[in-house]
């Protein structure tokens, strides 16, 4: 016996009225990739839950690689004054770049910024390495590894602290609903004008996804009627370490240059440019014959593929050039590089109750004799270390070779 209810139904997230996971749906509905390109490769991310709204994760990295003297010490002198002496600890060597002395670090005193040192032990007992010889302020000291003797003293710990990071899931709703005049509609080609809106509010929404997961501010508020409010960050407002501010004509040997020391210097080597037309119209400037091929963007059931442009870095890495129409038509002239295989599609569910995105069909009131559906979700993006993507901006032309000053 059905269950008696007044008021607006509520449904079981389990009701047979609901299609989940529309997202690939949203993406491929009428095969035009170039509409949402961003989104397309996000749909394709792998996915992660989470519990609640903010939606966190750590950030490590490996201890630096070198560090420089503050202040001269001659070749003799066994205490060497240098800029992060959290860098050193005792039992490792290092290595002056400048002189190519080795030395291995017996002492640090934070106080000070001090290190104790054995000079030159390539060199003792007739080793015939690099002699100690004076360093200058500045010089370049390269972390090697440890060295312990025949005693094989233990080593005290040296690690690095991870560092939190955060974004929000964003709630997303869309609502259609038709009187029962507007459902018996149809078009001379035959095509009802139910299915007709539903397609609309579909692509609208892959419209306004891909545009917000590009381009949203983080945020949180309180509002007085819906309450808790948060809205989840888009991938341009995320790389701050590597964005290269071109405000002009790139050129091919100064992209290369940006690529090898930031933009490809950091995470998996393979990435995707997605850019504005400028952009585009830039590298078609630096090369005149550019590779294209077709990523595979379908699902089981609906073959679909991507043509994309492809660049080799100057470090071996493959760039894929695709446009989103969406830069094009609001932020010409910049590019995001992204790492795809860090993104994460993260899904706020809990409780039995999912956060893909979802269409729940007859969400209309109990006395409505039209019909309404509903396209939900909940969700946000991580992105992992944000040194691992970059941004181009302010990109006007292109040119092969570099700027002559």
């Amino acid at each position: 016996m059905a269950t008696i209810t007044t008021g607006r139904r509520q449904y079981d997230v389990r009701s047979s009225r609901i299609d989940p996971n529309v997202m690939k749906s949203i993406i491929l509905r009428d095969r035009d990739l170039q509409e949402g390109n961003f989104l397309t490769f996000y749909g394709r991310c792998r996915t992660r839950t989470t519990i609640q709204e903010k939606i966190t994760w750590d950030i490590d990295t490996f201890l630096p690689t070198s560090d420089t003297t503050s202040a001269s010490a001659t070749a003799t002198a066994t205490t060497i004054a240098v800029t992060n002496v959290t860098r050193f600890i005792a039992g490792q060597t290092w290595t002056d770049k400048n002189t190519g002395e080795e030395f291995r670090v017996e002492g640090t005193n934070p106080a000070t910024g001090n290190i104790s040192v054995t000079r030159a032990i390539t060199a003792l007992s007739s080793g015939g390495g690099t002699a100690a010889t004076a360093m200058g302020s500045g010089d370049t000291l390269v972390r090697l590894m440890p060295v312990v003797g025949e005693d094989n003293r233990r080593q005290t710990t040296q690690t690095t602290i991870p560092e939190e990071v955060f974004n929000y899931a964003q709630a997303i709703r869309y609502d259609m609903e038709m009187s029962e005049r507007q459902i018996k509609r149809s078009f001379q080609s035959g095509e009802s004008e139910w299915t007709y809106q539903l397609d609309k509010m579909m692509l609208q929404a892959r419209k306004d996804m891909n545009g917000a997961f590009l381009a949203n501010e983080r945020g949180r508020y309180n509002d007085s009627s819906e309450g808790d409010v948060t809205l989840t960050r888009g991938i341009l407002n995320v790389p701050t370490t590597n964005v290269f501010a071109v405000n002009g004509t790139l050129y091919q040997v100064a992209f290369d240059e940006w690529l090898a020391e930031e933009g490809s210097r950091f995470g998996p080597r393979n990435k995707v440019l997605v850019a504005s037309t400028d952009v585009l119209l830039a590298f078609k400037e630096m090369h005149d014959q550019l590779a294209f091929y077709t990523v595979d963007m379908g699902t089981r059931d609906s073959s679909m593929g991507l043509r994309v442009g492809v660049y080799h870095g100057p470090t071996g890495g493959e760039i894929l050039l695709v446009e989103d129409r969406f830069l094009s038509d609001n932020y010409n002239g910049t590019a995001v590089l992204v790492a795809f295989s860090s993104v994460e599609r993260a899904l706020f569910s809990n409780h039995g109750i999912s956060g893909e995105l979802q269409l729940v069909r007859d969400t209309q009131d109990d006395d409505d004799m039209g019909r309404a559906v509903t396209l939900k979700g909940d969700m946000g993006m991580t992105w992992g270390d944000e040194a691992f993507h970059g941004k181009l901006t302010g990109v006007t032309g292109g040119a092969k070779g570099r700027s002559v000053q």
